[in-house]
């Protein structure tokens, strides 16, 4: 990790910083000092501390000093510091802990104290139009940007300059400080950028560090410097990020600011007004392409300006162990509720147990540190087996039940895998023992249990149930399809998509059933194609070839793709097939194909479970390839039978499988526990 300290004629304040940074409990530490020209002997001060030395030739400002000092740093993350400030032993550690735990936090922001200790200067920042207390100020005319304490982690509007931690990757690929804000505001500009690429701003209030408030501000330039950079700011950050209105009545109350300067002859002060207006508008076209190359990647401003932090939103985690390659479909479940959630005014936040990385014994503790800040609210745990285990033995995983439930953490478990695993082998049948007890003691640990599949099919929950429920799993793939649409006629070429085939181990059954399916339809059709997309397909296109050989039916292998590709091959398709076991309401692949309203012919139990039952699915016997085939052959030959299978899909899809249904339903759950 690299510290950058910017220093301007502050050698007495330099002193007492780099004596703190070097106290540090964290060792992994690089140290540099970017100089604004300063005339003291601070390049004395900091060869005594044996810190890297970056000397300016003028005073560039803070932004500008910060990106000099981020260009030359060799470390994951960036710790920005003014020279005024001192840093509690733990504050470097406090930060990074933070940071590696949350994986979508761009920014880490700490906990602030006056030079004395007497008053906390700095605190968790959102954002309000309708400022309450004292602790605000205004960021442009008409928003504000308010302070609150808090005993958690948690997202922010943004980390203040003055002592935050950035990700060196996200940093540079955000290109920085924006320079042409010398000081003031600069910190709230870079972190509202990374707020619209999905990068959050997190406060830990377990990082402390005590602030001389400006004190290499307080001499005449340095005043100048910085009501300049307010005036600036200001009128750029409505510019750049903020809705037009913004602009308007920024750009106007600094005219009357002017205007009142110059009644009440202050010249100077006018004179740095008339000079930031002045070159503002010699910006303002370029600022406008930044504004315009910004916003056709995103969303428009007034939906992100309502996007941001503010108070009052309640707080949710969702929690994971080890990562799935390579692709993780219960990541993918955790971002795309978490979306949701946020819309219902959620701080919704991801965070990892890195056992398989750092062992059991130094996760857990990182887990118990991180937990101390999680105090009554809601986890949400995500539970497979293998998540938890590296053989499917997971009973280190009621640790992590334990610890959150001694924090006071209230703790919901999402059973993606609510079935222990098959096999008659001696080590299958204890695994699957194992399993079961640790779901059982999991269910008496947890504050709710959902589950993906129905209650009645769970065997090891108690005989009254009252702390689970049924959550259907969802689509993790954007839905680009599902909108109400024709079955194509007898002539036009019929598209029969596989989503996923087993990766590993023996899969001719199932290259078996899905070419015999293909083949007996292209006897029936002019035109047949097959495509096989998402995880072992490519693995399996040699069989897949191998199989339809001498057949008319044209075949594609599009393997492991971006989300929105694959939604756009199950829209453009005329039925799927599932054939990797029995269908259920955890398949996210088989719960895809209903989301875009294509028909399902799928291998299932002779009675389908509801939801499945009201969506457009044919369930043919277990292993039954030519059942499997006739079913496929008649979806695609009955236009009335396609189209009353297209459109149960929609409607159940809407009703069930919606991210916003199942949202609902877990903010039902959880309001019951």
């Amino acid at each position: 990790m690299s510290a950058i300290v910017v220093n301007w004629n502050g050698a007495k304040d330099l002193e007492i910083c780099l004596a703190s940074l070097r106290a540090q409990s964290y060792s992994s530490l690089e140290i540099m000092v970017v100089d604004n020209a300063s005339t003291d002997d601070s390049e004395e001060v900091a060869c005594r501390w044996k810190t890297r030395w970056i000397g300016l030739d003028c005073n560039r400002g803070l932004a500008a000093a910060l990106n000099e000092g981020a260009m030359s740093a060799q470390g994951e993350f960036l710790l920005f510091l003014n020279n005024d400030v001192r840093v509690h032993r733990e504050f470097v550690a406090a930060l990074v802990a933070e940071i590696v735990r949350d994986t979508e936090a761009f920014s880490v922001d700490a906990l602030q104290y006056d030079w004395e200790g007497t008053k906390q200067v700095h605190l968790a920042s959102y954002l309000a139009r309708n400022p309450r207390g004292e602790n605000f100020y205004q960021l442009v005319p008409g928003l504000y940007i308010c302070q609150e304490l808090r005993d958690v982690a948690g997202p922010v509007l943004a980390s203040c300059a003055a002592a935050m931690l950035v990700r060196a990757s996200m940093f540079r690929e955000l290109q920085g400080f924006d320079s042409r804000l010398p000081i003031g505001y600069e910190d709230v500009e870079l972190c509202w950028r990374a707020w619209m690429r999905g990068w959050k701003s997190v406060f830990t209030p377990r990082a402390e560090c005590w602030h001389h408030v400006g004190a290499s501000g307080r001499s005449v330039k340095g005043a100048e410097i910085r009501f300049r950079g307010t005036v600036a700011g200001r009128l750029l950050i409505a510019a750049k990020l903020l809705p037009w209105k913004f602009l308007l009545t920024t750009w106007m109350v600094s005219l009357a600011g002017l205007m009142r300067d110059i009644i009440l002859l202050l010249w100077r002060q006018a004179g740095i007004r008339a000079g930031a207006l002045r070159a503002f508008t010699s910006q303002l076209p370029g600022i406008l392409r930044e504004r315009r190359e910004i916003f056709a990647q995103h969303a428009s401003s007034d939906e992100h300006l309502e996007r941001m932090p503010r108070r009052g939103q309640s707080t949710m985690v969702a929690l994971l162990g080890k990562k799935d390659f390579p692709t993780d479909a219960v990541e993918d479940y955790c971002r795309l509720l978490g979306d949701i959630i946020r819309e219902d005014g959620y701080v919704f936040g991801l965070v990892r147990v890195l056992w398989e990385e750092r062992g059991w014994l130094r996760a857990l503790g990182d887990l118990w540190r991180q937990s101390a800040e999680w105090e009554g609210a809601w986890t949400l745990v995500q539970y497979t087996a293998l998540m938890w285990s590296r053989r499917g033995f997971p009973m280190l995983f009621l640790l992590v039940l334990v610890a959150l439930r001694i924090r006071g953490v209230r703790a919901a478990v999402v059973f993606h895998d609510a079935q222990p695993f098959e096999g008659m082998r001696i080590v299958d049948r204890l695994r699957r023992a194992c399993q079961r007890w640790v779901m059982r003691c999991t269910y008496r640990l947890s504050r709710a249990s959902i589950l993906t599949i129905p209650i009645e099919q769970v065997a090891w929950l108690p005989r009254e149930p009252r702390k689970a429920a049924f959550i259907p799993v969802c689509p993790t793939l954007p839905v680009v399809g599902g909108a109400v649409r024709s079955p194509r006629n007898g002539r036009d070429a019929k598209t029969i998509a596989v989503l996923g085939v087993t990766d590993g181990g023996d899969i001719r059954k199932e290259v078996s059933d899905i070419t015999l399916a293909a083949r007996h339809a292209a006897e029936h059709l002019e035109h047949v194609r097959l495509v096989t997309v998402g995880r072992g397909t490519a693995r399996a296109e040699p069989e897949f070839r191998e199989a339809l050989q001498g057949s008319k039916v044209e075949y594609s292998a599009l393997g492991v793709l971006p989300a929105e590709q694959v939604s756009r091959v199950l829209a453009d398709s005329d039925v799927a097939l599932f054939v990797r076991g029995r269908i259920s309401t955890q398949r996210s692949s088989a719960i895809a194909s209903i989301a875009h309203g294509i028909p399902l012919v799928a291998y299932a139990d002779p009675q389908l479970p509801a939801p499945l039952a009201q969506a457009g699915v044919v369930g043919v016997p277990y292993l039954q390839g030519q059942e499997l085939a006739d079913a496929t052959v008649r979806v695609l030959t009955d236009p009335g039978l396609w189209s009353e299978l297209h459109e149960r899909s929609r409607r159940t899809h809407e009703e069930y499988f919606s991210w916003r249904a199942v949202a609902s339903r877990f903010h039902e759950v959880l309001r019951r526990a």
